[in-house]
């Protein structure tokens, strides 16, 4: 093995290390800052600029790494160097994400920062492994590391911008799927496409429609709820921004937590609504809803002078909760 492709596969190694570290180290998810911290006397501001600092960095180096390794001329010394300069910018890459982490920065951001510390070092890694395999002259793999890169430096740099983030991504997502099944119930999908009839077996086969008109009004009750769900990342995010103005950033990581909570049962609950029902899951389901929702009540006010959210809950439960009563258990075979 030359030199110069032993320095490449060195420089894959280390930064694959500097991955597994990224997955190792927690915080406790409670900020320190709402607003955008001072990036001269703040820690987790100071650590965050080193970041997007490095992040920079390594971008217009993996150009550096490829022009010196692409065109197999570069000299001991010159491999060495750029190798050694672009792992000493992985490693201020990781050091001052563990630094954020520690410092304050909320659940949110510190997932954004992880997520984008490790697309970052596994695009170099991906790089200097090309690199050293001779399989490509690395200058895709160095755009790569570059998209990847600016998408870091794209990132909230506040913990309220990135609570933000995060609210309006769980209602987006949210929202497409709350369509998707509004779409299904108004029979707005591709027969040809949704019916499976490759197979004997499956000729008569469509997972695309309710197999009762029980089914459909069950389906429709349950998708009433999720929509009250929806309504409570509005109000939570605004009771975060209270909190966080307030400095109760404990209670910011509190409520984080509960809301975060809802939003995993709510996905589960709108993945059993895809046909065939099954009634107790269902039940069971709603249940966790309710549960949930009603430590959110508790830990914030969800009503305002438009909407009266618990009330509105309320009726939706016992809408939803009688539809799925009156599925009948004998109808289970129908369904599937």
């Amino acid at each position: 093995m030359s030199t110069t492709c032993a320095d490449a596969l060195e420089l894959a190694s280390k930064v694959g290390l500097l991955m597994e570290t990224v997955r190792e180290k927690d915080n406790d998810g409670v900020p320190r800052s709402w607003l955008e911290p001072s990036a001269s006397d703040d820690e987790l501001g100071i650590s965050l600029t080193v970041w997007r600092a490095a992040a920079g960095s390594l971008s217009k180096n993996a150009t550096k790494v490829a022009l010196v390794f692409g065109d197999g001329k570069a000299t001991a010394t010159e491999a060495s160097s750029i190798c050694s300069e672009t792992l000493g910018q992985c490693e201020e890459l990781e050091t001052a994400r563990y630094v954020a982490a520690s410092s304050g920065a909320g659940a949110p951001l510190k997932e954004l920062v992880d997520a984008s510390t490790r697309q970052i070092l596994m695009a170099m890694k991906t790089l200097a492994t090309a690199l050293h395999s001779k399989k490509s002259d690395g200058s895709s793999e160095a755009g790569v590391v570059w998209e990847v890169a600016e998408i870091a430096l794209k990132l909230p740099k506040s913990n309220r911008a990135a609570y933000r983030r995060k609210f309006l991504t769980w209602s987006a997502e949210l929202k497409d799927s709350l369509d998707e099944f509004k779409d299904m119930l108004k029979g707005d999908d591709d027969d040809e496409e949704n019916t499976v009839n490759d197979f004997d077996d499956f000729d008569d086969a469509d997972f695309s429609k309710y197999a009762t008109t029980e089914d459909e009004t069950a389906a429709k009750q349950c998708l009433g709820l999720l929509e009250a769900i929806g309504m409570t990342y509005r109000r939570s995010l605004l009771a975060l921004d209270d909190r966080g103005k307030k400095g109760d950033f404990k209670a910011i990581a509190d409520l984080y937590t509960i809301v975060k909570r809802l939003k995993a049962s709510a996905t589960a609950a709108a993945e059993e609504l895809y046909p065939p029902l099954d009634k107790n899951d269902l039940i069971a389901k709603v249940d966790a809803l309710d549960a949930i929702f009603a430590d959110l009540r508790n830990a914030v006010d969800l009503k305002s002078k438009d909407r009266d959210l618990p009330a509105l809950w309320d009726s939706r439960l016992e809408g939803t909760r009688a539809a799925l009563r009156a599925l009948d258990d004998d109808d289970d075979e129908e369904r599937r």
